[in-house]
């Protein structure tokens, strides 16, 4: 018996042996969520000094928001000088405009789930760049939604973007203004957020010197110029701001800061926060109209990115339904930011197209250029009978901005927007 005894005590102290030494082995699994490549390098010199600590992190970085050959890019200046492996840098299969996000998010839940990080960085809600705001939301929402179904438990911090909370960046900044317009993570409302401290990174010389060389030799222009009117030691002290904090109780529906978005002032995207809170709606089926399952455009069959920023040229926008039950969509159109209506200069007409187990319904779409020139944004506007009707939803229709940049009066191409069904025919 004791000879039993003493073997069961042997193996029990081996296996708690392997059971620490791989804690301490393997560290924490931190995941970095964002939609561009660069956007890595306002925290990459914490990236830097984790991995190369004692007890380093396995740290994976995810985008969400950029082409194969982007991410490709990204993984290797990422690998050469912060350390991160290749193999460790990962891309949504799916990413389209900025109204096309609930694919997105349920990626972000299967490869919160895949790889169970006990760190989760996210990007400050602060009024930035429109796909920051809503790859934030869409990672908070699959992290929402990974706990409820699976239990799955994480830290979630956000480190800052740039910020429109402090007005225009002046055409010829101080070293300081620039720091607080990229750097800062805003302070909220107290009824919308509950603070928590922020960390300020204690950067390494070596950490700092990898992330200068970073931003050299990933040749990002507008940063370049912008870092040439400074000295070495005002450069220093921009790169050497990174901080991060554990992330609040935001209300979503509500602006994180009173007065203009960055993305409403800077004219750059055609978007008013008053578009990213529907956006944001439809994400939760409990508020939206849930009219998107996977409406990314579609050219003979392959899926390919409405680019809001291109010339309106003979796309195909696939809108699908994700109910089973029938519906009718009314589409509309307007132009520029305050919705003009467009009355006569855009019209749509119906078609059908037989498929297994019966058809779909078409759109098609033209823009009657005459009267027009130049830049002009169009939005087309998709509104469920079946979500009007029902009180719980918050929000019954959403919206496709395209930027149409006509020249000379050119006529455009046909646009056409085709919208299957998942059972039955749908009035429109």
């Amino acid at each position: 018996f004791n000879f039993i005894r003493d073997i069961l005590f042997t193996v029990c102290l081996v296996f708690a042996f392997v059971s620490v030494f791989e804690t301490i082995c393997v560290g924490e699994v931190h995941l970095y969520v964002m939609p561009h490549g660069d956007d890595i390098i306002q925290i990459s010199a914490k990236i830097y000094d984790d991995l190369h600590s004692p007890s380093p992190p396995d740290v994976h970085l995810l985008y969400t928001g950029n082409s194969a050959e982007s991410v490709n890019k990204a993984r290797g200046l990422i690998a050469d000088h912060l350390g991160v492996s290749p193999n460790n840098v990962h891309m949504i299969s799916e990413y389209g405009p900025i109204d096309h996000k609930k694919t997105v998010m349920m990626e972000i839940k299967d490869m919160l789930v895949k790889l169970s990080p006990d760190k989760v960085f996210i990007q400050g809600w602060c009024g930035s760049h429109p796909e920051h705001e809503m790859n934030h939301i869409e990672v908070v929402k699959a992290i929402a939604m990974a706990e409820k179904s699976l239990g799955f438990k994480a830290e979630v911090y956000e480190f800052p973007t740039f910020t429109g909370a402090y007005g225009r960046l002046p055409s010829d900044p101080t070293i300081e203004e620039l720091s607080r317009y990229w750097n800062s993570l805003i302070d909220l409302d107290p009824k919308y957020h509950r603070w928590n401290e922020t960390i300020q990174v204690n950067e390494s010389n070596e950490a700092l010197k990898a992330k200068a060389e970073m931003i050299w030799q990933w040749k990002i222009d507008w940063m370049i110029e912008l870092m040439k009117n400074y000295t070495q030691s005002e450069r220093l002290y921009f790169i050497s701001q990174e901080k991060y904090r554990r992330l609040g109780d935001y209300d979503y529906l509500h602006r994180p800061y009173p007065g203009e978005m960055s993305y409403e002032f800077l004219h750059s995207w055609p978007y008013t926060f008053e578009d990213l809170r529907n956006y944001t709606l439809t994400l939760d089926e409990k508020y939206g109209a849930d009219l998107w399952t996977v409406p990314s455009a579609t050219c003979v069959k392959k899926h390919v990115r409405i680019d809001p920023h291109s010339v309106f040229n003979g796309l195909k926008v696939c809108i699908e339904n994700t109910s089973d039950e029938f519906d009718v969509f009314t589409l509309s159109a307007a132009w520029e930011e305050d919705r003009v209506p467009a009355g006569n200069t855009v019209g749509f007409s119906t078609w059908s197209v037989p498929v297994d187990g019966g058809e779909k319904k078409c759109v098609d779409g033209w823009i009657d250029t005459q009267n027009l020139a130049g830049y002009h944004v169009l939005w087309i506007k998709a509104e469920s009978e079946k979500a009007s009707l029902d009180p719980d939803h918050k929000t019954d229709y959403t919206e496709i901005p395209f930027v149409v940049d006509i020249n000379d009066g050119e006529a455009i191409d046909t646009m056409v927007i085709a919208m299957p069904p998942p059972r039955s025919s749908w009035g429109h």
